[in-house]
């Protein structure tokens, strides 16, 4: 309900907003009756409900497909990210968190403090613009775009997780390749919480 909510309380026309404003305003007025945006908000409410339980989120005014569809492409590439960053995340915290009471009260616990501090004042996207100045234009050891490199075949479809899929197969070369894709992203988004 809240969500609902949030969505007609914004200001703008959602329909003219989604096309733009130099779509026909025939066009606008379609939209606007196929997403039931001419009725109450009662109305409304009761068929972004009804379309819920039945399993349909919309149509995404961006790809025009269904929205579900469009989740069910970009979630396991999500959760690929979340695995090798909360991975990450965890194996290098708690090696940090053990140097650091290894060496209590020495110059090495100080410099993991203020690693530990950076850490926590830089937001994960400001680590992300770093790591791509650095390893992908000026040494040019990372690649800065795109799941796989232009010309490398995906392996074939088991789970939608390009490095998970190419470990199924036994394809190491776009294993490889995916994960050096995945390696920075993958590592500023968990700087933060680590």
């Amino acid at each position: 309900m809240l969500i609902f909510m949030i969505s007609r309380v914004m200001p703008g026309d959602p329909a003219r907003t989604a096309l733009g404003p130099r779509a026909p305003e025939w066009r606008v007025q379609d939209l606007r009756e196929e997403m039931h945006l001419d009725k109450s908000l009662p109305v409304q409410y009761y068929f972004w409900v009804r379309g819920i339980l039945h399993g349909d989120l919309g149509k995404s005014l961006f790809t025009q497909r269904p929205v579900i569809v469009d989740i069910k492409n970009s979630l396991p590439v999500t959760l690929e990210l979340a695995l090798f960053g909360t991975s990450f995340m965890v194996i290098f915290g708690i090696v940090l968190g053990i140097i650091s009471i290894r060496y209590s009260q020495t110059f090495v616990d100080n410099i993991v403090r203020v690693i530990a501090y950076i850490g926590v004042v830089t937001p994960s996207f400001v680590f992300a613009i770093l790591f791509m100045l650095l390893f992908g234009y000026v040494l040019r050891v990372l690649p800065t775009m795109g799941r796989l490199t232009e010309g490398v075949v995906s392996p074939p479809t088991i789970t939608n997780m390009i490095t998970i899929d190419a470990l199924i197969t036994g394809n190491f070369p776009v294993f490889w390749d995916a994960f050096k894709h995945l390696l920075m992203p993958g590592v500023s988004l968990p700087l933060t919480p680590i």
